[in-house]
């Protein structure tokens, strides 16, 4: 392999400096010459290292880009700039194409993003490097630096020999086509790479990967990220969004650091004064969602309006126009443009029954800055929208009284939706709690909710307006969820720019302050309802008003309204009962794992959350508020009164005649499989949970006793009143003593608990034996001598 000389160099060095040895002293030409005799006598030492022209034909195919990349023979090779070295990229993998009962979809990310970094080493290498985010120094001439970096060097996923040179010198040449064929960094080895393109901010990858059945195309984007980061936000837990963490070492410890995601929002370099004296001004950079050509065109207007909903948002945080929806360009308008590059957000409208949209967001880690979505729309969810609305606002809505809604109905529901998934674009996260910080009977006030819609927050899963009764007069767009306060406030908190501060630390202590005050409105609240809100009634989804229990006696008696009905209004010309038993279950079902997904357990569950529950609100310090408060012990007595009238006592609404002989379900178990659920719910979760508030709060606490014991006088009534035990009420009762049955059995609790259970058992015990001589019912007496026998042997175990 040919090599390049000193006098080459010397050449070279000659040639190009023709024009300044006429202009300048012999001295400074003697300083650029040694210049160049430095550099390029280290890339002599490297050795092998062959003229551009020797490596590159001129007939290779040239892409132009923050690299240039050449492709000849079925070889790829980057030119990297030496100003890209040390450069910050963000890799992408997406799928194209794939095989035929695969478990992914066109347009699917495959694994999380990769930060991606080239540098050139001692020896004169590339290397690709992975960097982290996650643990950084506060200082990097501090003396733990050098300790924290022996810890955290930074992986090396690739080394490549420099090949050439470019023709300016400024620039290394690299083969990649073994790299992008084998690395893990792009999902799984390709058995052929199509093609590479390169733009100004992104490079374009496609290759057919294996994988499962067949081979998958996958597109891979390379996005540079911004040489200088955009200035970070500091997470605050009061606010809902999406964050990034990393851990700072400094000579005092360490501390978690959060920035939230966001995008960026400027103005034009022209409009900042104005933006500073509070007018609205069109950002530098709008955010743009290109609509998938897929998707069929009667819904794309409603998209876009779903994506231009948050206009009037965003002028909350000074900017207007700022985003806004377009179908994406057709080849002959752009022949370059792709669905799956990473250079610009879209929506993905996907052929897959799966029921449901969301949109992951790649970002900036230095910085939490959004730099695109893909927003994925499987065909799927139109049935969930219908469905839902079918189930929640028939008894209010004729129009949903069918099995296909019209377009307009189905469009604005779409638009719902998709307005949601936009609000995840930017960065907010769900707020469980925003509906809880309605009265209840403000949900049946129509000009309160024309004023106000039935939730501060579309990010919510507050769904539709299942409260409203018919003779509120509230139906229509008065039924659907809406952009409300918490999410303009929110936009507002992590959008509106604060130049007087110069970093995220001053920042915070003014947003700090900022938030403290706005939170006085407590329509502003916010609870993400993840595992640290578990126990909170306020953060649950699917539910509404700040009352779980006159929210579900609203709710069951909109849904007593629809079962009746379900036959007509499910039926279709020809076809069977399909239909009819789809809807019937999504009223009163149950998945095997025992989460409610039908509309009346829901109501149940929403109800369960408050027996023990446990409020927890974000607070910093300072607040004179508490973080936890235990739910009032009248709230617990309500929900058990509840539970006894809407679930214990038989809710004969549920078992009619005429669609369970159409759908075939056994009504025993209909019925028993939610008291079941239920009762496994009580004894292994609530019952703890008042345990815990009684050690608590000692005397006014809503204690474990109390609860068992008023449950016993809503499934056990008959002992009192002596009348017949219907075959519902005497499966419930066995269902109940199973379930204590089963706590004890699996109790390894060395507190009271068990103690308080077994004590209950004996009271029923007792109250059983004497009813069994008053009961001049048979299979009433039969029942009770069992569940008695049952009972001695859970005791005597």
């Amino acid at each position: 392999m040919q090599k390049i000389t000193y006098s080459e160099i010397i050449k070279y060095a000659l040639k190009k400096n023709n024009t300044i040895k006429t202009r300048l002293s012999s001295a400074l030409l003697m300083v650029v010459l040694l210049a160049n005799l430095q550099t390029l006598g280290q890339q002599e030492k490297s050795a092998n290292v062959m003229p551009f022209n020797k490596v590159i034909a001129p007939n290779a195919t040239v892409s132009n880009g923050f690299f240039k990349v050449y492709h000849q023979n079925k070889e790829y090779y980057f030119e990297i700039p030496d100003s890209m070295l040390g450069r910050e990229m963000v890799l992408v993998n997406r799928i194209v194409k794939t095989y035929a009962n695969s478990s992914t979809f066109a347009g699917d990310q495959l694994a999380p993003q990769q930060v991606i970094r080239f540098n050139k080493t001692k020896d004169n290498k590339i290397v690709l490097y992975n960097p982290s985010y996650t643990i950084n120094p506060a200082d990097s001439t501090s003396q733990i630096f050098a300790s924290l970096s022996k810890s955290n060097l930074m992986p090396v996923k690739a080394t490549f020999d420099i090949k050439a040179l470019g023709k300016e010198l400024h620039s290394s040449l690299i083969d990649v086509t073994d790299f992008i064929i084998k690395s893990d960094l792009f999902s799984e080895e390709a058995s052929s790479l199509t093609s590479i393109n390169a733009f100004r901010d992104n490079i374009e990858i496609s290759a057919l990967r294996k994988g499962g059945s067949g081979d998958t195309e996958v597109n891979t984007s390379i996005l540079l990220l911004p040489e200088k980061p955009m200035q970070p936000r500091y997470f605050d837990e009061r606010i809902g969004y999406f964050n990034t963490s990393s851990l700072i070492y400094d000579e005092n410890g360490t501390k978690e650091i959060k920035l939230i995601k966001r995008r960026r929002l400027e103005p034009k370099a022209e409009d900042w004064e104005k933006y500073l004296k509070g007018e609205l001004v069109e950002p530098k950079q709008p955010i743009v969602f290109y609509i998938d050509p897929s998707t069929p065109k009667k819904w794309i207007p409603y998209l876009m309006d779903g994506v231009k909903d948050w206009q009037p948002v965003l002028e909350k945080a000074g900017f207007k126009n700022a985003i806004y929806a377009r179908l994406a360009p057709t080849k002959e308008e752009d022949s370059s443009w792709r669905l799956e590059d990473a250079a610009h957000s879209a929506i993905i409208y996907k052929a897959s029954a799966i029921g449901e949209a969301n949109a992951p967001n790649i970002y900036d880690p230095r910085s939490g800055e959004i730099l695109e979505s893909h927003i994925n729309w499987h065909h799927g969810i139109m049935k969930l929208i219908h469905d839902t609305y079918f189930i929640q606002a028939s008894a209010n809505d004729p129009k949903a009284r069918t099995t296909h809604y019209d377009d307009e109905l189905m469009g604005q529901l779409i638009r719902i939706i998709l307005s949601h998934e936009i609000g995840h674009t930017l960065g907010l996260l769900h707020n469980m709690g925003a509906s809880s910080t309605v009265p209840v009977e403000k949900l049946r006030d129509k000009k309160w909710i024309e004023a106000h819609g039935h939730t501060p927050s579309l990010m919510d899963y507050s769904r539709f307006n299942y409260v409203a009764q018919p003779e509120d007069g509230i139906t229509g767009k008065d039924l659907f969820p809406r952009i409300g306060d918490y999410d303009k406030w929110a936009i507002e908190w992590g959008y509106r720019l604060l130049p007087q501060f110069k970093t995220a630390p001053e920042e915070q202590v003014y947003l700090t302050q900022l938030t403290t005050e706005r939170l006085k409105n407590p329509s502003l609240l916010y609870l993400n309802g993840d595992d640290s809100n578990e126990n909170d009634p306020r953060a649950q989804m699917e539910d509404l008003g700040d009352n779980a229990m006159k929210a579900g006696e609203y709710g069951i008696a909109n849904l007593k309204r629809v079962v009746p009905n379900l036959i007509e209004w499910t039926k279709e010309p020809g076809q069977g009962y399909a239909n009819l038993s789809m809807m019937y279950h999504e009223i009163i079902g149950y998945t095997p794992n025992g989460a409610p997904y039908g509309q009346y357990s829901n109501y149940i569950g929403h109800v369960l959350k408050n027996i023990g529950g446990i409020y927890k609100t974000p607070r910093i310090a300072g607040d004179s508020a508490a973080i936890l408060q235990y739910v009032p012990k009248s709230i617990q007595k309500q929900a058990v009164l509840f539970l006894n009238k809407q679930l214990f006592e038989t809710p004969y609404w549920l078992l009619n005649k005429e669609v369970l002989s159409r759908t075939a379900d056994n009504p025993l178990s209909v019925i028993g499989n939610i008291q079941k659920i239920t009762f496994n719910k009580l004894v292994n979760n609530n019952l703890n949970l008042t345990f815990r508030s009684e050690a608590a709060l000692g005397d006014e606490a809503y204690t474990a006793t109390e609860l068992l014991s008023d449950l016993k006088n809503g499934i056990w009534s008959e002992l009192i009143t002596n009348k017949p035990i219907s075959i519902y009420r005497r499966n419930l009762q066995k269902n109940y003593i199973i379930a204590l049955n089963g706590m004890l059995g699996n109790s390894r609790d060395a507190s009271d608990l068990s103690s308080i259970v077994k004590a209950h058992l004996q009271v029923l015990l007792g109250e059983i034996n004497l009813s069994i001589s008053r009961t001049s019912n048979e299979s009433s007496k039969l029942h009770l001598k069992y569940v008695a026998e049952l009972i001695q042997k859970t005791i005597k175990n």
